[in-house]
């Protein structure tokens, strides 16, 4: 069975920190969308003044993950 890990990357004022990984999803859709609310939220909980002086970027990805059933 594959399964999907979220990693997500936050890079604020030129300086990236290391890539994290968040929760796993059962298709890469439920996973890629996951990435964009969670992006969203982070930005939406970002001071305004703040927001506008460190210019974040953040990046996200799903990973492949194959995970042996039971049995297996």
């Amino acid at each position: 069975m594959i399964k999907f890990i979220l990693v997500m990357q936050l890079c604020v004022n030129g300086l990236c920190y290391p890539p994290l990984p968040n929760d796993i999803y059962d298709t890469y859709k439920e996973c890629i969308i996951a990435g964009y609310e969670e992006s969203l939220m982070v930005i939406s909980n970002m001071d305004e003044d703040n927001l506008n002086t460190s210019k974040p970027i953040i990046t996200f990805w799903c990973q492949e993950e194959k995970q042996q059933g039971l049995g297996t």
